[in-house]
């Protein structure tokens, strides 16, 4: 019993820490415009929701010339700001280099997000949406 007792507030204990993961960006000093979440309270969010931002992606897409007709899914990461603007938007994973650069353009042409908060205060947060990309046709 004392055993499992231990267990379970070891895990309490990592949970709470995961729950509070924040971490400064490339730097040892650590003002409060550095810090960047990767878990909140309240996460980030894009006016009208989850389906608005769907609907966004796919009527902004503007397809590519491709001549080898590629296709797949490009996951683009960014950072919403404190006042919801789209920061350090960047490639995580590509398909092409052609059409990942369309997918990173389509994400810092979007417009201001409800940003994450923390203990009720809006905080800057890391985030991760997959692009659809589609060659002409």
């Amino acid at each position: 019993m004392k055993i499992f007792r231990r267990y379970l507030l070891t895990f309490a204990i990592l949970m709470g820490t995961a729950l509070t993961q924040c971490y400064a960006q490339d730097t040892i000093n650590t003002n409060e415009e550095e810090i960047i979440c990767e878990l909140t309270e309240a996460m980030p969010e894009y006016p009208g929701g989850q389906m608005a931002l769907m609907e966004y992606l796919v009527i902004n897409y503007k397809p590519v010339a491709n001549e080898d007709g590629i296709r797949g899914r490009t996951i683009i990461q960014f950072v919403v700001e404190v006042d919801g603007s789209i920061s350090n938007a960047r490639v995580a994973r590509g398909v092409d280099p052609v059409l990942d650069q369309e997918a990173l353009k389509l994400v810092e042409n979007m417009p201001k997000w409800k940003p994450g908060t923390m203990r009720g205060v809006p905080t800057r947060m890391k985030y991760t949406v997959p692009v659809r990309m589609l060659p002409t046709e």
